[in-house]
């Protein structure tokens, strides 16, 4: 029979404790330096004409913000209208300007858009690792700010377009110019 000391017993287990604390400390490093690291690409673009809504889920973002080593954000769906369809949906909720010229009535909207939001609701979406940020190109620019705080900034006040995959992880977010 092997006789084992108490001492020795006691210095294994805090040895095998301390162990332990480093991994979790190490992977906690780990997971807080993929999020540091995020580079998302930022493109900034010139605005262009445009003549109908562009493909993919027009949203406000209410919050970016970072959980467990990855990036979030939460956004409110909304519908971004243009030409007829967008001053048929101004009409029906009272929004659309009344133009009596020569007996006729027609209607009409400032810029010719009307954002349509149904409902509230706030949706939290995952941001992939490597998204794709495509902004207005403004006087101030991005300078240096870090792509993640940049996005911060922009979402304060503005209308984005995501491109999501199958599990609805953003892979492309495009701020819509409103003029």
């Amino acid at each position: 029979m092997m006789k084992r000391s108490l001492p020795g017993l006691l210095l294994a287990t805090l040895l095998l404790a301390e162990g332990c604390q480093e991994s979790t400390r190490e992977n906690k490093a780990t997971e807080q330096d993929s999020a540091a690291t995020l580079q998302p690409v930022v493109k900034e673009v010139e605005v262009k004409p445009q003549s109908k809504p562009e493909t993919g889920q027009y949203c406000y973002i209410n919050k970016v913000y970072e959980q467990n080593g990855s990036y979030y954000i939460d956004a409110d769906y909304v519908q971004f209208l243009m030409g007829k369809p967008a001053v048929a949906a101004a009409r029906k909720r009272g929004d659309a300007e009344r133009i009596i010229k020569n007996g006729d009535t027609t209607w009409s909207l400032p810029n010719d858009y009307y954002i349509l939001n149904e409902n509230g609701k706030q949706r939290t979406l995952k941001l992939a690792p490597e998204f794709e940020f495509t902004a207005v190109r403004t006087d101030n620019g991005k300078g240096s700010l870090p792509a993640v705080e940049y996005l911060k900034q922009r979402a304060e006040n503005g209308l984005f377009i995501l491109t999501l995959d199958a599990n609805e992880t953003v892979l492309a977010i495009k701020e819509q110019y409103l003029p």
